[in-house]
């Protein structure tokens, strides 16, 4: 208890999991961002580290994923409606990006969410 999400397991299929609840307190301006692996044997986690990239706009969330298989997935959260940004040689508009490559360091498909304004917290001052 808690169940992930509220998401409830129903019928034989799986098992519901014991999922932590987190709570923090901050003073200022923070960021905060989760990675949850869902696997249960830590020797199927695809992720080895987490390493937080600082550089960027005030406001920005941008970290790097690193991957079992070598790659690494470097993810860019920005304030909606935010001017475009070089982040990982790629022209970010959107809100948020998740821009991939593989061990040999060739760019993959990614992701790109637009006009996502009711999806984060609003800048107060800009």
């Amino acid at each position: 208890d808690p169940e992930l999400l509220g998401w409830r397991v129903y019928g034989e299929t799986a098992k519901p999991s014991p999922t932590p609840t987190f709570a923090w307190k901050a003073c200022g301006t923070f960021s905060s961002a989760w990675l949850i692996q869902m696997q249960a044997r830590e020797e199927d986690w695809p992720v080895t580290s987490v390493e937080v990239l600082p550089d960027g706009e005030a406001g920005d969330l941008r970290f790097a994923v690193h991957r079992k298989d070598g790659g690494i997935d470097h993810v860019i959260r920005r304030f909606p409606g935010d001017a475009a940004v070089t982040f990982d040689s790629t022209e970010v508009k959107g809100d948020l990006a998740i821009i991939t490559r593989d061990s040999e360091n060739r760019l993959k498909p990614g992701l790109e969410l637009n006009d996502g304004l009711d999806s984060v917290a609003k800048r107060l001052l800009k």
